[in-house]
């Protein structure tokens, strides 16, 4: 039989957020009737891995401004990637499955595979003022055999989608299309051309939709012409976002501060991680990594961000190397069809775009794989130089996506 390269899909994440972060207590300064967010439970093993993942997201963001970006603007998504490498863990071999569990904090694939299903049916339910869907598909030309137990772990955890098409027919390529357009709410269309389909054995794909609004009463006013001061260290204008209220929080660490920004009913936060003047991104992230202490928590007297558009696209291949997981790109996936079709990585890359503005964060990225500050006591918050953003998950810290605003 003619042996065909894996071509994995995560088509991940067409998000609109706009974040929040406050203590029940620290929220009701805003007043309105909430049914504030419920946290998501995890046990002793979850929360490992849990814990775990959120270091590899920062590794994933260093790797972005250490290596790649060098020093430019970049935006990715995390978990679009930790979701993708939790199904390739299912098809891979014994050791290869071992390196990938070990990667992201899991013991076992039984405790990686809990952990995707219990984020993948609480996150969705946990702010009823966000529509929030995540979407898996698994589909395989008509020729190649799924292996049942592959199918049962990805359809019990990650909620897949599973289908046999004909990877020749033009009406495949519509499928997945109207697949993605439907995951995404129209926000992205496509992900690759039919010579990529037909090239391929199989598809994964997984799609986040996330829409919501500020949290009750937070309002940004635009204002034109502010100042910023670019990675290059050029001054330009900008149009920046600003509030003058008075109970956003900012966190102070060692050498940077973080502005949280709150949404909905405080289910997820928008998180803004400024380096002190004089303190670049990539030591604010080796800062960040090493878990330091706050220092203190105070409030917002003002509060001014750009308003920006960030689009980014990156070869993840290396990126998974640089990371440990070389056996992830050089082995086969056995278990994907109990060995009777052959299957391997040929490329992993991702696309991703964040757009902030006044009304919120909107954000969509597609991973494709194939065959933190000095202390201060100002309570402004002026993000007028370059910065490091995430959107996370409040009550596991879960970082959906992630990315650099340099002013360029």
């Amino acid at each position: 039989m003619k042996q065909k390269h894996l071509i994995l899909i995560a088509i991940a994440f067409f998000t609109v957020v706009f974040v929040s972060s406050c203590s029940k207590d620290e929220s009701d300064s805003y007043g309105g009737d909430y049914d504030y967010a419920e946290k998501i439970s995890l046990n002793t093993r979850q929360d490992v891995c849990n814990d775990k993942l959120i270091d590899f997201a920062y590794d994933m963001i260093e790797v972005m401004e250490t290596s790649y970006s060098k020093g430019n603007q970049f935006c990715v998504s995390p978990l679009s990637v930790e979701f993708t490498l939790g199904m390739i863990a299912n098809a891979s071999s014994e050791d290869v499955r071992k390196v990938i569990c070990e990667k992201l904090g899991s013991e076992n694939l039984e405790d990686l595979n809990s952990y995707a299903r219990i984020m993948l049916e609480n996150m969705p339910a946990l702010d009823k003022k966000t529509d929030l869907k995540i979407s898996n598909l698994v589909l395989a030309d008509n020729s190649f055999s799924l292996a049942d137990q592959f199918k049962n772990n990805v359809e019990t955890n990650y909620m897949a989608e599973i289908a046999n098409k004909d990877f020749h027919s033009s009406k495949t390529m519509t499928y997945v299309n109207d697949w993605i357009t439907k995951k995404t709410g129209g926000k992205i269309k496509e992900l690759f051309k039919s010579d990529v389909l037909f090239k391929s054995s199989f598809i994964f794909a997984n799609a986040i939709y996330f829409k919501g609004p500020w949290a009750n009463r937070l309002v940004f006013d635009k204002v034109q012409d502010q100042d910023f001061i670019t990675a290059r260290g050029n001054s330009v204008k900008l149009e920046m976002l600003e509030t003058k209220r008075d109970d956003l929080n900012i966190q102070e660490y060692g050498c940077y501060r973080t502005l949280v920004v709150p949404f909905g009913n405080y289910a997820f936060e928008f998180r803004i991680n400024l380096p002190d003047e004089g303190v670049s991104c990539a030591d604010m992230i080796k800062e960040i990594k090493t878990h330091g202490q706050m220092l203190r928590s105070t409030k917002t007297s003002l509060a001014r961000f750009p308003k920006f558009i960030s689009s980014y696209s990156v070869d993840l291949t290396d990126f998974i190397r640089v990371l440990g997981l070389e056996e992830v790109l050089s082995n086969s996936l056995p278990e994907l069809s109990n060995g009777t079709n052959p299957a391997f990585i040929d490329y992993m890359k991702q696309r991703c775009v964040v757009e902030v503005t006044e009304k919120g964060v909107e954000a969509a990225t597609v991973t494709g794989v194939g065959g933190i500050g000095k202390l201060t006591t100002s309570q402004e918050f002026i993000a007028d130089r370059p910065f490091i953003y995430t959107i996370t998950e409040k009550s596991t810290g879960a970082v959906l996506f992630a990315g650099k605003f340099s002013g360029e």
